[in-house]
């Protein structure tokens, strides 16, 4: 298996009210830099890539839960945009949450 071809490292443009939102937040702009680049992969370059999606590996499994509808989140409207949008694409198989907590 290669290793990782994308590590992104950038800070939230907006104030967030706690950890698991940033990490959510954190997760939602990886998936959408990792996204188009497996789907170039696959369509343009014809490599295969995992059927459960593009693995993206996380430490905070409060976030896990709330996106995998474990625990159910407060309500805030940019929570609630990030929230779905990760949940969709977990649905479409096209992103994969890793949990590696301590």
């Amino acid at each position: 298996m290669n290793g990782a071809i994308l590590i992104t490292c950038i800070g939230l443009k907006g104030v967030v009210c706690s950890v698991t939102e940033a990490e959510t937040g954190g997760i939602f702009h990886n998936a959408q830099d990792a996204i188009p680049i497996t789907r170039i992969l696959i369509h343009v370059l014809k490599h295969p890539q995992p059927e459960l999606g593009t693995p993206i590996v996380i430490d905070n499994i409060t976030s896990k839960g709330i996106i995998t509808k474990l625990i159910k989140p407060r309500k805030s409207k940019t929570w609630d945009m990030r929230y779905h949008w990760i949940e969709d694409r977990i649905k479409k198989q096209e992103i994969q949450l890793i949990c590696k907590t301590r």
